[in-house]
């Protein structure tokens, strides 16, 4: 997003969630916008600038410009949807480059934004959802089982599964039926702001200065005690969960491994449902906090069924270019090709930014109870600058105004990337700032989009080898993830060995999908697109054998030949199908996506960095310490994954306070 920002954070140092449009806008190939387009846009003042065209900031700008207000979204990118994107790299091949699959896009933004009845946007429903094939398992005895196959079907995900335990089989629907309570009950939480408990903490102090008449204090007061309402549904969610409540600990808590210990004894049940722990997350299944990213991925569904992931037509993109069609339809301007280099700031102590003067001066007070010595040190954001191909080589960054700003890139980026670390540290808050410093973006994933010239074949499934691969007709276990771990023990060897050795896993965890057996968009004829998402990569390679690291073409290739090996354990010509790769690394999915060290969330979903503490405390409600300036994407509350909720959330932030 930030070319300074991104340089940041290697100085410092996907998800899967990422149908087509029908329209002919999303088929075509995105081109940057027209140099007289941009250079109309920055010259004028806007209420809303968004920085960032993923699918949040899209999101965002289709809730207010609805609302009627002059919004403009700026994306450093040639096309839009930051990680949910669909590109082209092969002649008739289009990728959903990072995200791949749909569940948690909420349903109040598909409603409210008309995207399917009015923007196209069309899904592929999978029948089948998961496969496992299991030929180590398989060789240990005659007649064992060779794989595990679960859909939509409750007898027939039964049968599969008692190949294996029929205690499993009979425990899986009371597992699934429970842990859906639970995740219902965060999934409440996703469509408006969390408390925040730094806020609440700040309202003695505040009273105090209320009390001596001080400035702005009854105010500050209002904004700190805008959590209880939420904090309040909180415990009523928790509390009604009844017996279930301990559950709900122990899902933001503990590892993914106790709770499916518990309920499971077959290892390759378990395996299959741990990945969901673990996916696009730097923990095994044994790690403390790695159970909530499980409930993470079961939060969604779509068309009313809980828990669904489907196939977007026309890939992830298709989803993004449905939002903008929304947003443009609304009103809004949407550019491309725009590089946001820093903040335009206003210290002059008048200027009110959005929510007018209450809101400054309370934001004011509240900085001045945290810090104890009663300094007001803030500021008001009111624009960017930006550089673009058709503005004057070599000139400075030009200004652009705006009311309010909204980051719809990595909380990294902007709080010592836009707003230098002097800056910040100077600015925010200094428990906000440490915070900030600390927030935990270590990256887990790479992803490897390959072009095929037919269809895998899996034995165990009965698909025969030698058949043409370009004849060779879809099967159930061709829609679904296919996993390729038997026992959750060798995902917590991947991540542990990775961590220690400073390499990638040297059995990596993939995860495999052919989105074109349901979508004949995405290929030529006869031929597929898959997606494969990796695990465990880290962002720097230390290992001696590595530490030529991810620009290096041996360690490219030797990366992609240990993921092929893996997946030909089960489908064995696999790599004799590849037409084309395209890999992308922590530091590419940085460079190229602006995704801080490769993380796909924007930083850790771990129980530190959820509510209250995403991405730190006094921020959680998407408003920042600085006046106009707010966090739209997926380091903010509810965090990663295409689901939008970041970007609605804080569009009716920025709205109320306009109203305020």
């Amino acid at each position: 997003m930030l070319q300074r920002a991104v340089r940041a954070q290697v100085a410092r140092r996907l998800v899967r969630d990422f149908t087509t449009s029908a329209s002919a806008a999303s088929a075509a190939k995105p081109e940057p916008s027209s140099a007289e387009a941009v250079r109309t846009a920055l010259a004028q003042k806007w209420d809303a600038i968004i920085v960032g065209g993923g699918h949040n900031g899209l999101v965002s700008a289709a809730y207010l410009a609805k609302a009627g207000k002059r919004v403009l979204v700026l994306e450093r990118r040639h096309i839009l949807g930051g990680a949910a994107v669909t590109e082209e790299l092969h002649d008739g091949f289009r990728f959903s480059r990072c995200s791949y699959l749909l569940s948690l896009l909420r349903p109040v933004i598909i409603e409210d934004l008309g995207l399917v009845e009015r923007h196209g946007l069309r899904f592929h429903p999978r029948e089948f959802s998961s496969y496992t094939p299991t030929p180590r398992h398989a060789a240990t005895a005659p007649g064992a089982p060779s794989g595990m196959l679960l859909s939509s079907s409750a007898e027939a995900t039964a049968a599969s599964i008692a190949q294996y335990s029929q205690a499993d089989a009979a425990a899986y629907p009371e597992y699934c039926e429970r842990l859906g309570r639970v995740a219902a009950a965060f999934t409440s939480l996703l469509d408006s702001p969390p408390p925040d408990l730094q806020q609440l903490s700040r309202l003695p102090a505040l009273g105090k200065a209320a009390m001596a008449g001080r400035s702005g204090s009854l105010g500050g007061m209002r904004s700190a005690s805008e959590s209880f309402p939420e904090l309040a549904s909180l415990a009523r969610k928790a509390a009604a969960l009844g017996a279930d409540g301990p559950l709900l600990w122990e899902a933001l808590t503990g590892p993914a491994s106790r709770i499916l210990d518990r309920w499971f004894e077959s290892p390759v049940l378990k395996a299959t449902l741990a990945t969901d722990g673990v996916i696009g997350a730097n923990v095994g299944p044994s790690t403390p906090g790695s159970a909530y990213v499980l409930i993470h991925h079961v939060m969604g569904g779509i068309e009313g069924k809980e828990g669904q992931w489907v196939y977007a037509r026309g890939g992830m993109g298709a989803v993004s270019q449905s939002i903008a069609s929304a947003a443009r339809e609304a009103g809004a301007t949407l550019l491309t090709g725009v590089d946001v280099r820093g903040l335009l700031l206003d210290e002059s102590g008048g200027a009110a930014g959005a929510g007018g003067r209450w809101r400054h001066a309370a934001a004011a007070a509240e900085a001045a109870s945290e810090a104890g010595d009663g300094a007001e040190a803030t500021a008001a954001v009111r624009g960017v600058t930006v550089t673009a191909p058709c503005l004057p080589s070599g000139a400075e960054p030009l200004a652009v105004e705006a009311e309010a700003v909204l980051w719809g890139a990595s909380p990294t980026s902007l709080f010592g990337g836009a707003l230098p670390a002097a800056e910040a540290s100077r600015l925010l808050p200094p428990e906000t700032w440490s915070r900030m410093r600390g927030f935990d973006t270590a990256p887990a994933s790479a992803k490897l989009n390959v072009a095929l010239k037919g269809l895998p074949a899996f034995p165990a499934a009965g698909d025969d080898v030698n058949g043409d691969p370009s004849r060779r007709r879809p099967k159930p276990h061709h829609q679904c993830t296919i996993h390729f771990e038997e026992d959750p023990s060798e995902i917590d060897d991947a991540h542990a060995l990775a961590r220690a050795l400073g390499r990638p896993s040297p059995r990596p965890i993939v995860e495999l999908t052919i989105p074109s057996v349901l979508d004949d968009s995405l290929a030529p004829p006869g031929c597929h697109v898959a997606n494969l998402f990796v695990q465990y990569a880290p962002y720097e390679l230390t290992h001696p054998e590595w530490s030529a690291g991810w620009g290096d073409d041996s360690v490219r290739r030797r990366f992609m030949d240990s993921v092929y090996d893996v997946v030909e354990e089960s489908a064995p010509g696999f790599r004799d199908l590849v037409l084309f790769e395209d890999l992308l690394t922590p530091p590419d999915l940085e460079r190229e996506f602006g995704l801080p060290q490769g993380n796909i969330f924007h930083g850790a979903m771990s129980v530190d960095q959820l509510l209250w503490g995403r991405p730190a405390g006094g921020m959680a409600r998407y408003r920042t310490p600085l006046g106009g300036l707010y966090l739209c994407a997926s380091g903010a509350h509810p965090g990663g994954g295409v689901m939008g909720a970041p970007g609605r959330n804080s569009a009716l932030a920025l709205l109320a306070d306009w109203r305020a």
